[in-house]
Protein backbone atom coordinates (compact mmCIF):
# COMPACT_ATOMS: atom_id res chain seq x y z
CA UNK A 1 0.00 0.00 0.00
CA UNK A 2 1.03 3.66 -1.09
CA UNK A 3 1.46 6.27 1.90
CA UNK A 4 -1.53 7.80 -0.06
CA UNK A 5 -3.61 4.38 0.76
CA UNK A 6 -2.16 4.39 4.36
CA UNK A 7 -3.71 8.52 4.31
CA UNK A 8 -6.49 7.09 3.08
CA UNK A 9 -6.76 4.31 5.65
CA UNK A 10 -6.34 6.11 8.38
CA UNK A 11 -9.07 8.80 7.37
CA UNK A 12 -11.87 6.57 6.80
CA UNK A 13 -10.85 4.71 9.99
CA UNK A 14 -11.06 7.22 12.32
CA UNK A 15 -14.66 8.34 10.63
CA UNK A 16 -15.79 4.60 11.40
CA UNK A 17 -14.56 4.50 14.69
CA UNK A 18 -16.08 8.17 15.63
CA UNK A 19 -19.43 6.86 13.86
CA UNK A 20 -19.03 3.87 16.15
CA UNK A 21 -17.98 5.86 19.45
CA UNK A 22 -21.56 7.87 18.80
CA UNK A 23 -23.34 4.19 19.46
CA UNK A 24 -21.06 3.76 22.56
CA UNK A 25 -23.90 4.10 24.88
CA UNK A 26 -22.44 4.91 28.66
CA UNK A 27 -19.08 3.92 27.93
CA UNK A 28 -16.89 5.94 30.35
CA UNK A 29 -19.54 4.87 32.87
CA UNK A 30 -19.22 1.25 32.48
CA UNK A 31 -15.29 1.71 32.53
CA UNK A 32 -15.46 3.59 35.80
CA UNK A 33 -17.71 1.08 37.62
CA UNK A 34 -15.49 -1.83 36.22
CA UNK A 35 -12.43 0.01 37.50
CA UNK A 36 -14.36 0.81 40.81
CA UNK A 37 -15.18 -3.10 41.34
CA UNK A 38 -11.20 -3.53 40.33
CA UNK A 39 -10.22 -1.23 42.98
CA UNK A 40 -12.27 -2.59 45.54
CA UNK A 41 -11.91 -6.57 44.91
CA UNK A 42 -15.18 -7.50 45.86
CA UNK A 43 -14.66 -11.17 44.63
CA UNK A 44 -11.20 -13.00 43.85
CA UNK A 45 -12.24 -12.55 40.31
CA UNK A 46 -12.47 -8.53 40.44
CA UNK A 47 -8.94 -7.62 39.06
CA UNK A 48 -10.19 -8.60 35.53
CA UNK A 49 -13.50 -7.41 36.15
CA UNK A 50 -15.87 -6.37 33.19
CA UNK A 51 -18.65 -5.59 31.72
CA UNK A 52 -19.72 -6.24 28.44
CA UNK A 53 -22.70 -4.47 26.35
CA UNK A 54 -25.54 -6.09 24.33
CA UNK A 55 -28.75 -4.34 22.01
CA UNK A 56 -30.87 -6.21 21.19
CA UNK A 57 -33.85 -5.45 19.10
CA UNK A 58 -37.11 -6.88 20.53
CA UNK A 59 -35.38 -7.75 23.76
CA UNK A 60 -38.24 -6.09 26.17
CA UNK A 61 -40.82 -8.39 24.11
CA UNK A 62 -38.90 -11.22 25.18
CA UNK A 63 -37.97 -10.68 28.88
CA UNK A 64 -40.65 -8.00 29.40
CA UNK A 65 -37.84 -5.43 30.50
CA UNK A 66 -36.37 -3.01 28.72
CA UNK A 67 -32.49 -3.78 29.89
CA UNK A 68 -31.01 -6.68 32.77
CA UNK A 69 -27.92 -7.45 33.96
CA UNK A 70 -26.68 -10.75 34.22
CA UNK A 71 -23.59 -10.44 36.77
CA UNK A 72 -21.05 -12.62 37.58
CA UNK A 73 -18.13 -13.04 39.65
CA UNK A 74 -16.08 -11.89 36.83
CA UNK A 75 -18.18 -10.19 34.57
CA UNK A 76 -21.44 -8.64 33.97
CA UNK A 77 -23.44 -8.52 30.91
CA UNK A 78 -26.08 -5.74 30.55
CA UNK A 79 -28.83 -6.29 27.67
CA UNK A 80 -30.93 -3.54 26.78
CA UNK A 81 -34.05 -3.19 23.84
CA UNK A 82 -32.49 -0.79 20.98
CA UNK A 83 -35.63 0.13 20.15
CA UNK A 84 -36.75 2.10 23.08
CA UNK A 85 -34.74 5.19 22.05
CA UNK A 86 -31.20 6.58 23.00
CA UNK A 87 -31.61 8.21 26.12
CA UNK A 88 -34.02 5.45 27.60
CA UNK A 89 -30.97 3.24 26.52
CA UNK A 90 -28.13 5.16 28.73
CA UNK A 91 -30.79 5.74 31.32
CA UNK A 92 -31.56 1.76 31.14
CA UNK A 93 -27.51 1.09 31.50
CA UNK A 94 -27.20 3.52 33.82
CA UNK A 95 -29.94 1.71 36.43
CA UNK A 96 -28.20 -1.82 35.40
CA UNK A 97 -25.21 -0.57 36.56
CA UNK A 98 -26.59 -0.08 39.98
CA UNK A 99 -27.47 -3.21 39.94
CA UNK A 100 -23.97 -4.69 39.47
CA UNK A 101 -22.70 -2.06 42.33
CA UNK A 102 -25.34 -3.44 44.44
CA UNK A 103 -24.76 -6.94 44.19
CA UNK A 104 -20.92 -6.29 44.35
CA UNK A 105 -21.24 -4.84 47.72
CA UNK A 106 -24.26 -7.54 48.76
CA UNK A 107 -21.54 -10.16 47.71
CA UNK A 108 -19.19 -9.01 49.67
CA UNK A 109 -21.29 -9.20 52.97
CA UNK A 110 -21.94 -12.83 52.22
CA UNK A 111 -24.91 -12.57 49.52
CA UNK A 112 -25.06 -14.48 46.37
CA UNK A 113 -24.48 -13.07 43.58
CA UNK A 114 -27.54 -14.10 41.96
CA UNK A 115 -30.05 -10.52 41.42
CA UNK A 116 -33.12 -10.88 43.64
CA UNK A 117 -34.07 -7.75 43.62
CA UNK A 118 -36.93 -5.99 46.05
CA UNK A 119 -38.40 -2.57 45.73
CA UNK A 120 -35.48 -1.33 47.74
CA UNK A 121 -33.27 -2.27 45.80
CA UNK A 122 -34.80 -1.21 42.45
CA UNK A 123 -35.71 1.91 44.17
CA UNK A 124 -32.07 2.22 44.92
CA UNK A 125 -30.91 1.60 41.16
CA UNK A 126 -33.57 4.49 40.29
CA UNK A 127 -31.59 6.92 42.48
CA UNK A 128 -28.24 5.73 41.00
CA UNK A 129 -30.06 5.90 37.76
CA UNK A 130 -31.12 9.55 38.17
CA UNK A 131 -28.03 10.92 39.81
CA UNK A 132 -25.62 9.75 37.83
CA UNK A 133 -27.95 10.54 34.38
CA UNK A 134 -28.28 14.00 36.00
CA UNK A 135 -24.36 14.52 36.67
CA UNK A 136 -23.65 13.62 32.94
CA UNK A 137 -26.36 15.90 31.71
CA UNK A 138 -25.19 18.51 34.19
CA UNK A 139 -21.59 18.07 32.96
CA UNK A 140 -22.10 18.67 29.68
CA UNK A 141 -24.56 21.16 29.78
CA UNK A 142 -21.67 23.57 31.54
CA UNK A 143 -19.77 25.47 28.67
CA UNK A 144 -16.90 25.78 31.67
CA UNK A 145 -16.67 21.95 30.53
CA UNK A 146 -16.05 22.50 26.71
CA UNK A 147 -11.76 22.13 27.42
CA UNK A 148 -12.50 19.04 28.65
CA UNK A 149 -13.69 17.59 25.74
CA UNK A 150 -13.22 19.77 22.93
CA UNK A 151 -9.29 19.79 20.82
CA UNK A 152 -8.39 23.05 21.25
CA UNK A 153 -5.41 22.34 19.41
CA UNK A 154 -7.39 21.54 15.97
CA UNK A 155 -8.87 25.30 15.99
CA UNK A 156 -8.08 26.71 12.70
CA UNK A 157 -6.78 23.54 11.13
CA UNK A 158 -8.56 22.45 8.58
CA UNK A 159 -10.35 18.71 9.58
CA UNK A 160 -11.26 16.26 7.13
CA UNK A 161 -10.19 14.23 3.51
CA UNK A 162 -8.50 17.28 2.25
CA UNK A 163 -5.81 17.65 4.97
Amino acid sequence: MSNRDWGKFAHEKALEIFLASQECLMAHSIRAVEKHIQQCRFTPASVGYSIRLFVRKRFAAEVRTQAKAFIQEHRADIVVDADIGIEYQRRAIAHELGHILLAMYRYRQGETLARQSSQLIEDACDIFERDLCKRHHNYYCDPANDHKFLFPSLDGHIVGPSA
